[in-house]
């Protein structure tokens, strides 16, 4: 089997953090960012992964214009004492699509696995359904981290 740029997706949480164990130098500058989106793109990687919760990437990704990608983002686990579950999630959504300036994302992940455990899972789930009907996301899903994670029923 050879290698497939179209599998790789580009992580971007560095764009707007001080991210990672080995990160020395601190958020990637913007010139640097614009750099490494166009030598990904043209090296054939068509998908960028980013989140609500990583700082400014968003924000620096849509000033720079990622119309042409595919974009999954993730959301932040929805507050405990949240009452309105499907609000607080649209919310979260149109605020990304807007810092991204696309109209809407490919994919659309729950950051953490334990919401789909807590007290408010159905309406989560619930929520994500009316994004995709209301062509917002066009795919729902989850972040998991370890193989435990997939177990949880």
């Amino acid at each position: 089997m050879g290698f497939s740029s179209a599998r790789i997706v580009l992580g971007t949480a560095q764009f707007g953090l001080p991210y990672g164990i080995a990160n020395k130098a601190g958020v990637v500058p913007f010139n640097e960012v614009e750099k490494i989106l166009d030598t990904a793109f043209l090296s054939g990687v068509k998908t960028l992964d980013t989140a609500v919760s990583y700082g400014d990437s968003e924000k620096v990704l849509g000033e720079i214009g990622v119309n042409h990608w595919i974009i999954i983002s993730k959301l932040p686990s929805v507050p405990y004492s949240c009452k309105d579950v499907t609000g607080w999630i649209r919310r979260q959504v149109e605020d990304s699509l807007a810092r991204l300036k696309v109209e809407r994302l490919h994919g659309l992940l729950l950051h953490n696995t334990s919401d789909l455990m807590g007290p408010q899972a159905l309406n989560i789930v619930q929520a994500l359904n009316e994004l995709k009907v209301a062509g917002l996301v066009n795919k729902i899903g989850v972040s998991v981290y370890r193989p435990s994670e997939i177990e949880l029923s």
